[in-house]
C-alpha cells in the first residue's frame, strides 16, 4: 500500500485564507502499472516531453515548461484529466481536506471521501 498527499494554500479576497491537502492510496500493484502508464500516456505522450506535471509551473509557463506554447501546456492537462478519469474507480481511495486556517472554530475543516479499495 502507498499514499502520496500534496497540498495548497491561498489567501482569498477579504483576508481569509484555505490550506487544501489531499491524497491518494491504493496498492503496489496499482502503482507500478500507474507509474508507467502516467508516463507514456501523460508525460511522454506529446513532444516536448514533461518530466513531471505541476500545475503552478505549468500555468505560468515557469522552468521547466518555459517556452512551451499554451496550447501545449493546455494540452497536458488534458491528457492527465483524462488518463485520471479513466482509472478504476475501485482502485483508488481518495481522501481530502480543507480547513479555513484564519478560523476561530476548531471545526471549520471540512472532510472528502471519494472511491473505495
Amino acid at each position: 500500500m502507498r499514499c502520496y498527499f500534496d497540498g495548497s494554500q491561498a489567501k482569498l479576497a477579504g483576508g481569509h485564507s484555505w490550506l487544501t491537502l489531499a491524497g491518494m492510496m491504493a496498492g503496489d500493484g496499482f502503482w507500478k502499472q500507474f507509474e508507467n502508464d502516467w508516463m507514456t500516456e501523460v508525460l511522454q505522450k506529446h513532444e516536448p516531453h514533461a518530466p513531471h506535471l505541476h500545475m503552478s509551473q505549468l500555468l505560468t509557463g515557469n522552468r521547466p515548461f518555459s517556452g512551451w506554447e499554451r496550447e501545449r501546456r493546455y494540452s497536458l492537462i488534458m491528457d492527465a484529466i483524462n488518463y485520471l478519469q479513466n482509472l478504476p474507480k475501485k482502485a483508488l481511495l481518495r481522501s481530502g481536506l480543507q480547513h479555513r486556517r484564519d478560523s476561530p472554530r476548531r471545526d471549520s475543516c471540512r472532510r472528502v471521501y471519494r472511491g473505495g479499495a
